[in-house]
């Protein structure tokens, strides 16, 4: 009895330990933060979460290269959703360190926006995955890629 006491006590300790490290790990932290202001629709903030030659690989496959051309297009496209308010929830979150200034960070994202009314304009689900490196006491983003979640019917035997 007391083993399985004993057991079950590191067990849970690890188990939440693990989960409290990945929830405020800040790799993940910077990723979840660019994508919260990328719904906020600021591209001056959401461009400084970008190293400088950083590349972005959007939904739609167009590649942006280097964090001055990210705002630039970004500023462009937010202007074009004035008046809606995007909202990003998080899921599935991980985090793989190449080193201790380099990490891999992947999560699913599921976003709506809104109108002045309430009323949903559009939404997405998605995987983003960014490459990171730490700069100082911040991580910034040099690569990251956003891919929409799509269904689709297995094939049927036939």
């Amino acid at each position: 009895m007391k083993n399985i006491i004993v057991f079950t006590l590191v067990f849970c300790t690890s188990l939440f330990t693990g989960l409290f490290a990945q929830q405020s790990d800040p790799a993940v932290a910077t990723v979840r933060e660019a994508i919260t202001t990328f719904f906020a629709y600021d591209a001056e903030a959401y461009g400084s979460f970008f190293a400088e030659d950083g590349e972005l690989v959007n939904p739609y496959g167009m590649r942006m290269k280097g964090r001055a051309e990210m705002i630039t297009l970004h500023s462009g496209y937010f202007k074009s959703l004035e008046g809606q308010t995007g909202h990003a929830a998080f899921a599935e979150e991980k985090v793989q360190y190449l080193s201790p200034a380099i990490a891999t960070v992947t999560i699913n994202v599921d976003a709506n926006s809104t109108n002045a009314m309430g009323t949903e304009v559009s939404a997405f689900k998605g995987v983003a995955t960014a490459t990171l490196k730490k700069s100082g006491n911040k991580w910034v983003i040099h690569l990251f890629q956003v891919t929409p979640i799509v269904s689709f019917a297995p094939p049927t035997e036939g």
